[in-house]
């Protein structure tokens, strides 16, 4: 973990080594005093980091509504299943014509 203690505003260095208690006004001691140690626990304050991340989140989210709804579109789009329906219907049409008449599709000599 590195940066400031979001309970005292210490240097994980300063906090107590074995519980990792804040210190008391988030300093060390000075040579004449004994060291008094807070209630609380070094902790980082990534509060900036957890809202830039909540932030992407949201843009994710949006960009797969987006993106879902452009494929519901093109799923649910009448216009190319139409469009899709008439080739296979004028491929159909090619056929027919193709039986009728016997020497189409049959090389010119």
């Amino acid at each position: 973990m590195n940066g400031n203690c979001m309970h005292c505003g210490a240097e994980q260095g300063l906090h107590r080594l074995d519980t990792m208690q804040c210190p008391k006004g988030g300093r060390e001691a000075s040579a004449d005093q004994k060291q008094i140690w807070m209630n609380t626990f070094y902790a980082v304050d990534n509060s900036g980091e957890i809202k830039e991340l909540t932030d992407l989140l949201a843009s994710a989210k949006e960009i797969i509504i987006e993106k879902n709804a452009a494929i519901m579109d093109l799923k649910n789009n009448k216009g190319i299943h139409e469009m899709l329906a008439r080739i296979a219907d004028l491929e159909a049409q090619v056929a027919r014509l193709l039986e009728a008449v016997p020497q189409a599709g049959k090389k010119v000599e």
